[in-house]
C-alpha cells in the first residue's frame, strides 16, 4: 500500500502505511505517531485508505491463490468532492483541485486494475465523467435522459 500512496492526493501521502490484522484497521505511520484510520479524519482519507485496502487484499489473495471475489463495486467515490467546474471571466471553464483529485483517483483505480488484469474487474458507478481518454474508454453505460440501471418497465 505504502508504494501506490503518492498516486493519491491525501494527507498522509508521506506515510509509510500497515493493516493490522488484529484490529482490522489501516494505519499510517508518520514520524510522529501512527495514527488509525479512524482517527484520520476527512473523506479524501478515508477515499484513500479504503482504496488501498481493498486493492491490497485482492492483490494479496490473488497471489496466495485463495477464493476471492474478483470484482470490486465502488459507488460515487467522487461523492467527498462532488465536483464542480467554475468559469473564468473569459467563458473558459477551469478544473477545480477536487476534481484533478478525483481524475488522479480514477487513474489510481484504472492502473491498478490493469496490473491486477485478469484476476480483478472494477465497477464504478459515478456521476463524474472526465473528458481524457483513459477516463472515457472505460465507461460502459451511461445512464442518463431516462436510461436507468433497472429500466423503467421492469418496476411494473
Amino acid at each position: 500500500m505504502t508504494s501506490w500512496n503518492d498516486l493519491l492526493d491525501w494527507e498522509y501521502q508521506k506515510s509509510n502505511l500497515r493493516f493490522d490484522i488484529k484490529k482490522l484497521t489501516l494505519f499510517a505511520d508518520t514520524d510522529e505517531k501512527s495514527e488509525s484510520l479512524q482517527h484520520m479524519g476527512s473523506g479524501e482519507n478515508w477515499l484513500a485508505c479504503h482504496l488501498f485496502i481493498h486493492f491490497a487484499l485482492h492483490k494479496h489473495f490473488f497471489d496466495k491463490k485463495k477464493p476471492v471475489a474478483n470484482f470490486i463495486i465502488f459507488d460515487q467515490p467522487t461523492q467527498i468532492h462532488y465536483p464542480k467546474n467554475y468559469q473564468e471571466g473569459n467563458g473558459n471553464f477551469i478544473q477545480s483541485e477536487d476534481e484533478k483529485a478525483d481524475e488522479k483517483m480514477f487513474e489510481f483505480i484504472l492502473s491498478i486494475t490493469k496490473s491486477l488484469f485478469p484476476d480483478l474487474q472494477v465497477i464504478v458507478t459515478d456521476h463524474a465523467n472526465f473528458s481524457n481518454k483513459n477516463f472515457q474508454e472505460c465507461i460502459v453505460e451511461e445512464w442518463r435522459n431516462g436510461k436507468k440501471l433497472v429500466p423503467v418497465e421492469w418496476l411494473v
